[in-house]
């Protein structure tokens, strides 16, 4: 589990020590290939009369253009899911977007998964427990982390909301009884080739650590 680490310029405690190295990782905005493949992918299918973005909006109840900025995260948040093996934690609003991703499994599986990500990236549901709880909002911290450090900016709050607020409101959700479930979930990284029509297979165990 990340522990906190003292910013000596600062004096505080308050940055968490993330279980990945954050050195691997090109700091602003990243022009690796897949940084490229996601930007260039478009979520929405122009053959769909209700596409991604369509869908997101209706199980939402988002205006369009916050919907867009959404998507616009999660796609940062899938170059940071594979550039970091999975070791990461997206924020609610991030993961309505991947669970509407998912729901079109064959294409995401299929196609989207080895043509862009090059990975398969499984999403796969918390196990419960104040143990694994507090590894989840450790990770997602430093996810923020990692985030500010590729991106050279602060994740905008009303997406990215502070830890605090993130685990309260998934909390709230829980309680509710239409809430999604799997909202707070394992992200594993599956190394599969450049191919079409990868397999599905059983859930992946963490792959080698990835190119830089």
């Amino acid at each position: 589990m990340p522990q906190l680490k003292e910013d000596p310029a600062q004096g505080t405690a308050t940055a968490p020590v993330p279980d990945f190295e954050l050195s691997r990782l090109a700091p602003s905005r990243p022009a690796h290939p897949l940084w490229q493949r996601l930007a260039d992918h478009p979520l929405d299918d122009p053959r769909d009369a209700r596409p991604l973005s369509a869908r997101l909006s209706q199980n939402t109840g988002w205006r369009a253009v916050h919907t867009q900025r959404v998507l616009t995260e999660y796609r940062r948040f899938l170059y940071l899911a594979v550039r970091l093996q999975g070791r990461v934690c997206p924020s609610e609003a991030v993961d309505e977007a991947w669970h509407a991703h998912l729901l079109d499994s064959r294409r995401y599986f299929g196609v989207f998964c080895p043509r862009v990500l090059g990975y398969r990236l499984h999403h796969v549901p918390s196990r419960g427990g104040a143990e694994e709880g507090a590894r989840h909002a450790s990770r997602y911290r430093a996810t923020l982390l990692a985030y500010q450090h590729v991106f050279g900016e602060a994740p905008p709050a009303d997406i990215w909301p502070a830890p605090e607020a993130r685990f309260k409101e998934r909390t709230r959700h829980l309680q509710q009884p239409h809430a999604l479930g799997c909202t707070q979930a394992h992200r594993v990284a599956e190394r599969v080739p450049h191919q079409r029509g990868a397999r599905v297979g059983h859930r992946a165990q963490p792959a080698g650590a990835a190119g830089a």
